[in-house]
């Protein structure tokens, strides 16, 4: 157990860093079952309750047995030994910090002299118990401890080890939480040990608390906009934490720079810090919430990332809608589209069907190609169905949508898209067709479409080589000389670094940079401004679209009022495959509401992006919790906390009468 190494006939023999013991005992079968001594219960990190398993859970077992499925041959290895150790050593650098270690020796020397308590907690005991805190952190995706942790931990750690005139431990670990909470630490208290660990020139302690002050700056606006407080309060909060974060980097630069005083850059921002904070006091609510979240590396994006993620799904779907086109000049002979698509066949929309649908196309190949059917009597419908499907379809796309949707919602979609595409063709081929009588229509619009090779099918590989040679632009090679590299990387990341430890590194790092010099390219820029950007290239083509797809602020609430019952039903119910999916469509659109209201109002304020941003942060605790299985109360209680998100959210978007 404890001492890592099995003596058999006085030979020692170490065991690997990934062996742990299992103990079972069932409490009802009390002959034959003795209680462990102190010392070795106490060698057990922790003591769970399995209990009976739920009537869906044994109804499967039912069914597997039947099947005879229930055998040790159906259990597949979900880890590596390798990986399971990289991941222990991430447990370890899991911070802890001061406050969080008085905290767990507080409570240990507590189930010490409690009266109730006979044997309390060991040195070895709370050692474990921090280890345990610092699994559950990392497991939420933290790379600190919060005094939550230490919490939620308690019951399982403290089960194994108090031993005294109780009948169950779990009371008394409620009871000694109850007596001892962890202290909560405002912004007023953690600035003035700032300033007296900076004048006692302690200045680690003073580094460590200004990261903590750093976080809980970087949450606040969040925190407010989770309360009932006005726009205008929310935006002074807003400007006094960046007010705080200017005035921290300057401190934090003054700990890493040689030669430089941090007691005199203390003095130098203590007038704007001690603002800032008297701000913040006088709206943050008494009873405000601060979650305890941490830095992950999901949350920065590096060409690292970009790596990964093109040699992953995206690289299928790239993939798959390559292969609608390879399809099409597998099917199409050389120049056999080129007399088709006549304004005189009535066919011609549903034909053009068959090749949009499958044609990977861009939106400006696409327009060039429409433009040119209009030369020679081509179909106007057909040019339409083109425009529609070609660039707004593609086999990777569709692949995307059903594993997104389903087969049914996806394929519903698609039939309804392709039928009123279809309609629309057909309405507009005489009212908009200008060419008149044309004696031969054709066009070569599509001859992309088609086998670019005249004769027989050998020597392909040849013939492929002189085209690529003959037609590729320098910008095109270098193009897919940076995706092919950037694919190669990925697999390699992959592979190598699979818990993605570089991504982590990386992010540190470019903290570290941001905090140590001031740059342009370090600047935030107004929502305004990139929307401006962005519209400016694609207003011309994208107007409608935009319109169709992000409606109208008022529809996009009530759709959110229905995937907000759906949801929350499911996950009261313990439907977790479909609240799961009502969840990932609540959020996307909060999504939608945002940018469905900045087109039609041409701002966006902060204020209600924080509140939504809020509302999305409620919904990926939710999915936690029921992937995680956690019980009832805490999902009851997350439901709640959603709905009240989402109350604001709607108050943040529905205009409000003077």
């Amino acid at each position: 157990m404890a001492e890592r190494q099995v003596t058999i006939d006085r030979v020692h023999r170490p065991l690997p860093s990934t062996f742990f013991v299992i103990a079972t005992q069932n409490p009802i079968e009390s002959h034959g079952a003795y209680p462990l001594p102190e010392a070795q219960l106490d060698r057990f990190a922790a003591k769970l309750s399995i209990g009976y398993p739920d009537r869906e859970s044994e109804l499967e077992l039912l069914e597997a047995d039947s099947k005879g499925q229930l055998g040790t041959d159906e259990v597949k290895p979900v880890l590596d030994p390798a990986s399971l150790c990289r991941l222990q050593q991430r447990v370890m650098q899991t911070v802890v910090g001061e406050k969080v270690r008085r905290y767990l020796v507080d409570l240990a020397q507590a189930t010490r002299t409690d009266s109730e308590i006979d044997v309390g907690l060991s040195p070895r005991g709370l050692i474990t118990w921090q280890r345990v805190a610092q699994s559950r952190a990392f497991l939420r995706g933290r790379d600190f401890v919060s005094p939550e942790d230490v919490q939620d931990v308690a019951t399982p750690v403290l089960g194994v080890r108090l031993l005294g005139n109780f009948s169950s431990s779990d009371e008394i670990v409620s009871r000694l939480l109850e007596e001892m909470p962890a202290a909560v630490d405002s912004i007023q208290t953690i600035n003035v040990e700032i300033r007296d660990a900076i004048q006692s020139g302690n200045i680690d302690e003073a580094h460590e608390l200004l990261h903590e002050m750093e976080h809980l700056v970087d949450e606040l606006p969040d925190v407010a906009a989770d309360t009932d407080l006005t726009e205008q309060d929310w935006k002074e909060i807003q400007k006094a934490s960046e007010q705080l974060s200017e005035a921290f980097g300057k401190l934090d630069e003054s700990f890493h720079v040689e030669d430089s005083d941090p007691q005199a850059v203390y003095d130098g921002v203590a007038e704007s810090i001690d603002s800032a904070v008297e701000q913040i006091s006088q709206r943050i609510p008494a009873d405000a919430d601060v979650p305890a979240t941490g830095n992950s590396s999901s949350e920065h994006d590096h060409g690292v990332v970009a790596a990964r993620y093109a040699c992953g799904p995206s690289l299928i779907y790239c993939g798959i809608g390559l292969a609608g086109s390879i399809l099409l000049v597998a099917i199409f002979p050389y120049s056999s589209l080129t007399d088709s698509m006549a304004h005189t066949d009535p066919m011609a929309p549903l034909q053009m069907l068959l090749v949009a649908i499958p044609a990977y196309a861009t939106p400006l190949n696409v327009m060039m190609q429409v433009g040119g059917m209009f030369v020679h009597g081509n179909s106007v419908g057909a040019a339409y169905v083109l425009l529609a499907l070609g660039a707004g379809a593609n086999l990777g796309q569709l692949a995307w949508a059903y594993r997104m949707y389903g087969l049914k919602q996806a394929t519903a979609f698609l039939a309804v898209f392709v039928v009123v595409v279809t309609a629309i063709a057909y309405s507009i081929e005489d009212p908009l067709y200008s060419a008149g009588e044309v004696d031969h229509p054709h066009t070569h619009a599509f001859d992309v479409y088609a086998c670019p090779y005249t004769g027989n099918g050998s020597d392909l590989a040849s013939k492929a080589w002189t085209k690529i040679r003959e037609d590729a632009r320098m910008y095109e090679v270098a193009g897919l000389a940076g995706v092919c590299f950037l694919i190669a990387v990925g697999a390699v990341l992959r592979v190598m670094d699979p818990e993605n430890q570089l991504d982590s590194k990386l992010a540190s790092w470019g903290e570290r940079q941001r905090s140590d010099t001031e740059s342009v390219f370090h600047a935030d820029l107004p929502g305004p401004v990139l929307g401006a950007v962005s519209l400016i290239g694609l207003v011309a083509m994208s107007v409608a679209g935009c319109y169709v797809f992000y409606p109208a602020p008022e529809d996009t609430l009530q759709d959110l009022q229905i995937v907000k019952a759906d949801a929350l039903t499911y996950a009261s119910s313990g439907d977790v495959e479909n609240a799961v999916k009502s969840i990932e469509r609540y959020d996307d659109l909060t999504r939608k509401l945002q940018v469905g209201y900045y087109l039609r109002n041409f701002e966006l304020s902060e204020f209600q992006q924080a509140r939504a941003r809020v509302l999305r942060g409620r919904l990926e605790r939710l999915k936690d919790l029921l992937e995680a299985e956690h019980d009832f109360d805490e999902v009851r209680d997350s439901n709640w906390e959603i709905s009240e998100s989402h109350r604001r959210v709607r108050e943040a978007f529905t205009p409000q009468e003077d």
